[in-house]
């Protein structure tokens, strides 16, 4: 939700919390990862699911009439690596 927010609201970047959410969420998954390695292979049958829940969310938050994908538009590489959309 928050790499939506981040990447569909460039103007409201001026704070970091999004970014330091970003982070966080994806520090609590790294040892997830590391200790199920089948997790991995899961996350991309998943994703479709996971993304609209997301894509809700973010529509909720932003109260605005912004147009994002129908699908996903970040690889799970993306999610949990150090990327973010600039």
């Amino acid at each position: 939700m928050h790499l939506l927010k981040w990447a569909y609201q460039p103007e409201r970047r001026e704070s970091s919390t999004w970014l330091s959410i970003i982070n966080e969420r994806r520090n609590e998954l790294r040892p997830n990862m590391d200790d199920s390695p089948s997790l991995k292979r899961v996350i991309p049958q998943e994703l479709p699911r996971l993304y609209r829940d997301a894509s809700r969310r973010a529509l909720d938050e932003m109260r605005s009439q912004v147009d994002l994908p129908r699908d996903c538009p970040f690889t799970p590489d993306r999610i949990l690596g150090d990327w973010s959309p600039e």
